[in-house]
C-alpha cells in the first residue's frame, strides 16, 4: 500500500516486491540546478524536486549525530502531525514497552533538545511485549544499503506502510525521522510518495560528536555502528576498500546485541584515525546514494545564519505547507586539532578514491541524470573541503599560539605538532576504552539480573574464602609453624 497525494491509501496490484511501482502518483524529477559560485548554501537548497502536496508524509534523513532529532522535534510540535522517531532503531524490535517509553532526551547525555515526551511515545499504541510486530533485526544495519536500482524490500515496505497507515487512522500527517536510511533513500523514494528532507553536517564535527560520547561518557555505540554498517555492507563498491584495509568482517549473530559485542572487539583494535576514515567512507557512500533523491538538502551548520535559515524555512513551508521556527538551531563545534587525527589527509584520500570510483561508473549506475549525480558529488566535496579548511585553520592558530608562547620564553619546550598529536591519540584511545568498559560494568551492576544473583555471588565468595583458608592451612609455611615449639616452652 502507499499513501496518495490526497492522503488516502489503496492497495496496488501485483507483488509488493515491485516496490518501485508502489507510488500512487509517479513523479518526474526536475533537473537540479547547475553548479554555481554561490556556495553550498544555495546548492543544498536547490537540490530538490517539484513542490509537494500538503497531504504527503514527510521523511527526514540523516546520519547519527547529524541534527535529525532537532528538526524532527520541530515537526513534532506541529498540532496536526504524528512523528515517528528512528523506525529502524534496533530497540523497536526487542525492547519492552516500559523500556522504550523510559528513553528520553534527559535519560542520557544526548545533547538533544529537551523533549516533552519520550522519543518513542508515538509507537505506544503499536507496541507488543517485545517491540513492533513487523520490525526485523536486519532493518538496522545489515540492510542499510540497497543494490543499485533495487526496490525497497517487501518487509521494509510493509513495516513503513504500517506506520503511515496508523497516522492516517489517527487523522494526522505522518513525519518520520530516520537516522539509518541514507543508503536506501532511493528505494524509499520509489516506494512512498513523500517529501524527503536530507540533513548534512560537517563530517569532522559529526564524527567528533560520536567520539565525544565515547570519550566523555563511555558510550561507544556510535563508533561501533560505523564499523557495523561497513562490515555488514562490505560488498558496497565504496565501502569494500576501507573494510579490506582495516579488516572489518561481515558478522551476523542471532541477536543484534551479540553483533554489537562482536564489532566491539573490532573497535578495540582500530585507532582513532582509522575510525574516522571508516566513518568518512560510510558518510560519502551514504550521501552519494541519498542526495539525488532528496526534495531538500539542509546544511545544519549554516542554520545559525539568519539569511540561510529563513531560506530553509521558506523551502520547508513550500514543500510541506508547515511553518517551522528554526531560530534556535545551533550545531556544536569541536576542537579537531587535539585528538591526533589528520582530518585534512583523511579527506583528501577518501575523496580521491570516491572520485576515481565515480568516474568508472557508467551513466546507468548513477541513479538518474548525470547532472544530479555530479551535483551530489560537488556538494559533498564542498562540505568535506569546508571541514578540511576548518581543521587547518585550527592548526595554524595553534601554531601561532605556540610560537608566541615560545617567543615569550615562559612556556617551556614545545612538543613538535606531529609528536603531540600521536601522544594525544594514544592517550585518548586508552581513555575511551577504559571509560566504555566502566560504563558497561556500571550498566551491568544496575541490571535486574545482577541484583537477583546477589545471594548466589555472596555464597560463591564464602566458598572461595573457605577454600583459601584451607589452602593456607595446608601450605608448607603453615605446617612448619604448627610443628615448631610455641614461644616460651
Amino acid at each position: 500500500m502507499c499513501l496518495g497525494r490526497a492522503g488516502t491509501w489503496r492497495k496496488r496490484s501485483g507483488s509488493v516486491e515491485r516496490a518501485a511501482e508502489c507510488r500512487t502518483h509517479d513523479r518526474e524529477r526536475e533537473k537540479p540546478p547547475r553548479k554555481s559560485e554561490t556556495g553550498i548554501a544555495h546548492l543544498g537548497a536547490g537540490l530538490h524536486r517539484r513542490g509537494a502536496a500538503p497531504a504527503q508524509p514527510i521523511f527526514i534523513h540523516t546520519f547519527w549525530r547529524g541534527g535529525g532529532t532537532y528538526l524532527w522535534s520541530k515537526f513534532r510540535a506541529c498540532p496536526d502531525t504524528l512523528t515517528f522517531y528512528e523506525p529502524f532503531n534496533e530497540s523497536l524490535g526487542t525492547n519492552s514497552r516500559a523500556r522504550l517509553l523510559a528513553r528520553t532526551s534527559r535519560s542520557w547525555p544526548s545533547k538533544h533538545p529537551l523533549l516533552d515526551a519520550p522519543y518513542m511515545a508515538e509507537y505506544a499504541p503499536l507496541l507488543t511485549a517485545h517491540g513492533l510486530r513487523l520490525f526485523r533485526k536486519e532493518f538496522t544495519t545489515a540492510a542499510y544499503f540497497l543494490e543499485r536500482g533495487a526496490a525497497l524490500p517487501e518487509a521494509q515496505c510493509r513495516y513503513i506502510s504500517s506506520l503511515l497507515d496508523h497516522a492516517r487512522r489517527s487523522g494526522r500527517r505522518p513525519v518520520i525521522g530516520f537516522s539509518r536510511s541514507l543508503g536506501r533513500l532511493a528505494g524509499l523514494s520509489r516506494a512512498f510518495d513523500a517529501v524527503h528532507i536530507v540533513l548534512l553536517r560537517n563530517p569532522a564535527h559529526q564524527w567528533m560528536s560520536c567520539f565525544a560520547q565515547c570519550r566523555d561518557h563511555g558510550n561507544d555505540y556510535f563508533l561501533i555502528m560505523h564499523l557495523m554498517v561497513v562490515g555488514q555492507n562490505r560488498c558496497h563498491p565504496i565501502l569494500s576498500a576501507v573494510a579490506e584495509r582495516y579488516d572489518i568482517p561481515r558478522i551476523e549473530r542471532r541477536s543484534f546485541e551479540e553483533e554489537v559485542e562482536a564489532y566491539r572487539s573490532v573497535f578495540a583494535r582500530v585507532d582513532l584515525e582509522a575510525s574516522y576514515r571508516v566513518f568518512l567512507a560510510l558518510f560519502v557512500a551514504a550521501y552519494l546514494e541519498a542526495l539525488p533523491h532528496s526534495d531538500l538538502v539542509v546544511d545544519m551548520d549554516l542554520l545559525a545564519s539568519a539569511a540561510y535559515r529563513r531560506q530553509i524555512e521558506r523551502r520547508i513551508r513550500g514543500l510541506t505547507g508547515l511553518s517551522l521556527d528554526l531560530g534556535d538551531a545551533a550545531m556544536p563545534a569541536y576542537a579537531l586539532s587535539a585528538v591526533g587525527v589528520d582530518f585534512a589527509r583523511c579527506h583528501a584520500d577518501v575523496l580521491d578514491g570516491v572520485v576515481r570510483h565515480c568516474e568508472t561508473l557508467p551513466l546507468s549506475r548513477l541513479e538518474g541524470a548525470r547532472d544530479a549525480a555530479e551535483l551530489s558529488l560537488f556538494v559533498l566535496r564542498a562540505k568535506i573541503e569546508e571541514a578540511s579548511r576548518g581543521y587547518l585553520g585550527e592548526l595554524r592558530a595553534e601554531k601561532e599560539r605556540n610560537d608566541a608562547a615560545g617567543r615569550q620564553g615562559g612556556a617551556g619546550p614545545i612538543m613538535a605538532n606531529g609528536e603531540a598529536m600521536l601522544l594525544s591519540a594514544r592517550l585518548s584511545q586508552t581513555a575511551i576504552r577504559l571509560k566504555a568498559a566502566e560504563a558497561r560494568l556500571d550498566a551491568l551492576k544496575q541490571s535486574t539480573s545482577w541484583r537477583a544473583m546477589a545471594p548466589l555471588r555472596a555464597l560463591v565468595d564464602l566458598f572461595r574464602r573457605m577454600g583459601s583458608r584451607s589452602r593456607d592451612a595446608g601450605s608448607p609455611a603453615a605446617l612448619k609453624k604448627a610443628a615448631s615449639p610455641a614461644a616460651g616452652d
